[in-house]
């Protein structure tokens, strides 16, 4: 008996996903299979540096200095190992401009020992199974664009920061910082005090009414007195025509019926779900943004080792996203 042996030799690609936050890779390793390995960034791996403003401007352009985000050695170090040995390596920082900034820095990281054919740049704004095979089937490149965007929002800090702050350390008290986005918003308040302050007081007063028709109670605002609109600017005045109304008698002149179409309140952007939970819960804005994150990582319900992602991206000013 003669037997006949065939070989096959089976290939298995590797890929690498990585987030931005480590609390992610519980969940989305759960939607996508074992070919995958999901790391994270932990946040930004490199930023201006500290003791530097870090930005230069020569024949108007300007030029940004990076450096290494302190204890981010390790991080970065074990994304390019996996990243040597992946097939395929998908960026997937939070769809914002710092997230872009985030996937740009990591995927010069990453250049340096994967041909740049290998990377795609996935975004997703909800942690669902579907949301994110559907990103991972449609991969892009970084967004040029909205790395920019971020550079231009950093440059701004540091422009405002280290020119403002000196001031505020020599004219209130030493430790004090100036932000792009407070000290403008700093600027509105100030006006509108002042606008507050300026404000004449005019006295006013106004009249409602309670009615009976057949069995019916209704109550109504006095607004015209014949044909002139109702003018109360003080207590005597008032007085008078409230004297008069109460030997006047009433007739229903029309009754008029109108359809009102009312529409559901917008989704949450990101200042409205900060407003609402301060008025509503009392929440701080960062108790607010603490708990959402979670909420968009994900929230072991019944299963407790299978988290379910629960509100879409949070950090928005786009109630369609």
């Amino acid at each position: 008996t003669i037997y006949l042996l065939k070989h096959f030799h089976i290939t298995i690609m590797t890929k690498l996903l990585i987030v931005e936050s480590p609390g992610k890779i519980t969940t989305i390793s759960k939607f996508i299979g074992p070919d995958f390995k999901v790391m994270s960034t932990v946040g930004h791996i490199k930023d201006l540096p500290t003791n530097d403003l870090g930005i230069t401007i020569k024949d108007q352009k300007i030029d940004l200095k990076y450096v290494t985000i302190e204890d981010k050695d390790k991080v970065i170090n074990d994304i390019v190992k996996a990243a040597k040995s992946s097939d395929e390596i998908f960026l997937a920082p939070d769809p914002d401009r710092e997230g872009e900034i985030i996937a740009w820095h990591t995927e010069q990281e990453i250049n340096k020992v994967a041909s740049e054919e290998k990377i795609h740049r996935i975004a997703f704004n909800e942690i669902t199974k579907s949301a994110i095979l559907n990103a991972i089937a449609h991969p892009s490149k970084v967004n040029m664009p909205k790395v920019a965007a971020q550079q231009a929002r950093r440059v701004l800090d540091r422009w405002v920061g280290y020119e403002v702050s000196p001031i505020l350390w020599r004219k209130l008290a030493k430790g004090l910082s100036a932000g792009r986005v407070q000290s403008v918003a700093l600027k509105i308040v100030c006006n509108r005090e002042l606008e507050i302050r300026g404000f004449k007081i005019e006295e006013y007063w106004s009249i409602e009414g309670t009615f009976l028709h057949n069995t019916n109670h209704f109550n109504a605002m006095l607004t015209h007195i014949g044909s002139k609109p109702a003018e109360l600017p003080n207590e005597e005045t008032t007085k008078k025509v409230l004297t008069d109304l109460e030997n006047k008698t009433y007739i229903i002149d029309s009754i008029v019926d109108k359809e009102r179409v009312k529409n559901p309140v917008a989704p949450f952007i990101t200042s409205s779900l900060q407003q609402a939970a301060v008025n509503k819960l009392g929440f701080s804005v960062k108790k607010t943004m603490t708990v959402a994150q979670s909420m968009y990582e994900g929230i072991p319900l019944q299963d407790p080792k299978s988290p379910i992602a629960l509100i879409t991206y949070m950090r928005t000013d786009s109630t369609r996203l």
